[in-house]
């Protein structure tokens, strides 16, 4: 048998698995600088990512699947800064509500990034989200 096939054939299985590399490379790089572009433009167009806790929570889960720590992170670190610096109101409260059901529905559980920062700032905020008075006491017997 002639080792020239079988040779080109290792060659072109090595070729695939650089072409993978750089395309995953490439994948990340994109994604990376979409996420960036797309943060931009929420910041200078509100209604284009709404609600965008959810937005990146979802983009965490992407970073997940694809084990893209980098994109995680900065998803991560974009959730932290909506959480701490959000004022508190009803339209902010569902929306936690609603990521905190994405986090939990779309990592695993063993992955405590996301649901470290949401559960924490429920629970510190929990006196300005719940009502003052919600239930009306009778009198006293």
């Amino acid at each position: 048998m002639d080792p020239k096939p079988v040779e080109a054939f290792g060659a072109s299985l090595q070729g695939r698995a650089k072409t993978r590399s750089s395309r995953s490379q490439t994948l990340i790089q994109m994604l990376s600088r979409l996420y960036f572009v797309l943060f931009i433009l929420s910041i200078t167009t509100p209604l284009l990512i709404r609600p965008p806790m959810i937005f990146h929570a979802k983009v965490y889960q992407i970073g997940d699947k694809y084990g893209i720590e980098a994109l995680k992170k900065q998803a991560s670190n974009k959730i932290e800064r909506i959480v701490n610096e959000g004022e508190v109101t009803t339209k902010y409260a569902r929306d936690l509500v609603d990521a905190i059901t994405v986090v939990y529905t779309t990592t695993p559980p063993g992955d405590r990034g996301l649901r470290d920062i949401v559960v924490q700032n429920a629970h510190e905020d929990l006196d300005e989200l719940m009502p003052q008075n919600p239930i009306q006491r009778g009198p006293s017997d």
